[in-house]
Order: structure tokens, then C-alpha cells, then sequence
């Protein structure tokens, strides 16, 4: 909002009409209601969300996504992927540093997909990595952040044991997300 405030103060109508129409879609994927979306309109709001993004920060990040098209309806938990690359951009954007956020899905032996979340960040502090890895909310002096620990959460409550995630940093820096959760279509 304080974006389509700012493009409005200088009067650029046509990047006001573009926002607002990303920011339009952006709330009603976000208030679907639905526990899960097709993998199609996940990437969809994902990629509506780095043109928003964009428009605010400019070229400063890429997003890479990689899935094999016949994987598109498989059906995953609604916001899932949108948390990562959300958190990669909020924590990882650094104007000395292009960030490269990478989303890589494949289907394991037509049972499984798999869901790979990295970034060229700085990686996860390793008491953070710990709390992630724990499935713990994760508190600091800015309140509790609970993002990660929702999508832990929901993972549990739909998968059961089935779900797995688990956090690392890659040895060249950067944070890296693994999902495994049944393929279901």
C-alpha cells in the first residue's frame, strides 16, 4: 500500500494501475480459504508476488522456477512456496549482493514431491537453523515470527508423518528449504 501511496504522490498513474491490480490478486489468493491449490496457482501467486516485489525493489533479485509442466496440478498446500521466497527477499535483500532465489519441484518415483527452496543469502543463523529444524516458532526482539512455523504446522496437520522438511545452509552460503510431502492430484 505505502507502494501505490508513493507511485500515486509522484503521479505515476500506470504503475499505480499495475500494482494495484498485483496487489488485487495478491489478497484473493491470500484469502482463498483453501487449505490447498493446485501447483499451477501457487507458482501463479508466487510470481504475481516477485512482480510486486519487483515494482518496489527493482532488479535487485531473481526467481528461478523449475517443474516439469506434467506436475502442475498436483495439489499442495495453499501459501507454501510464497513463505520461502517471501522470507528470502525480506531477510536476504542486500544492495551490495544480487539475490538469486532459486524453486526447484520434481517428482520421486511418482510417489513424492519434492520441493527445493534456496537463495544465495547469508543462510540461516545456526540457532535459527536449530529452532527450524525442531519445528519451534522463533522469537526475537521484533515479536515472534511465524511464517515458517505455520507452514510446519499445516505440513503436520495434512501429512502427518508423511511431510518432511528440513532446513540447511549450502556451503557456499544461503539458506536451502527441502519439502517432500505425497503428490496428490
Amino acid at each position: 500500500m505505502n507502494l501505490i501511496r508513493t507511485l500515486s504522490l509522484i503521479g505515476d498513474n500506470e504503475k499505480v494501475q499495475k500494482v494495484t491490480v498485483l496487489v488485487s490478486h495478491y489478497m484473493r489468493y491470500s484469502l482463498t480459504g483453501s487449505t490447498k491449490m493446485e501447483l499451477k496457482h501457487e507458482l501463479a501467486h508466487v510470481v504475481n508476488y516477485e512482480k510486486l516485489q519487483k515494482m518496489r525493489y527493482g532488479n535487485e533479485f531473481a526467481l528461478s522456477i523449475e517443474v516439469p509442466e506434467t506436475l502442475m496440478t498436483c495439489k499442495i498446500p495453499t501459501m507454501l512456496i510464497q513463505v520461502f521466497v517471501e522470507n528470502a527477499i525480506k531477510h536476504e535483500l542486500d544492495p551490495d549482493r544480487f539475490l538469486l532465489i532459486r524453486v526447484q519441484i520434481w517428482d520421486d518415483e511418482g510417489k513424492w514431491l519434492q520441493l527445493f527452496i534456496c537463495d544465495n543469502g547469508d543462510g540461516f543463523e545456526e540457532e535459527i537453523l536449530q529452532c527450524l529444524n525442531r519445528h519451534e516458532k522463533l522469537l526475537n526482539s521484533e515479536g515472534e515470527h511465524i511464517g515458517i512455523y505455520n507452514v510446519c504446522q499445516r505440513l503436520l496437520l495434512l501429512y502427518g508423518e508423511q511431510a518432511q522438511i528440513h532446513f540447511s545452509n549450502s556451503n557456499h552460503g544461503g539458506a536451502q528449504i527441502h519439502i517432500r510431502i505425497p503428490i496428490e492430484r
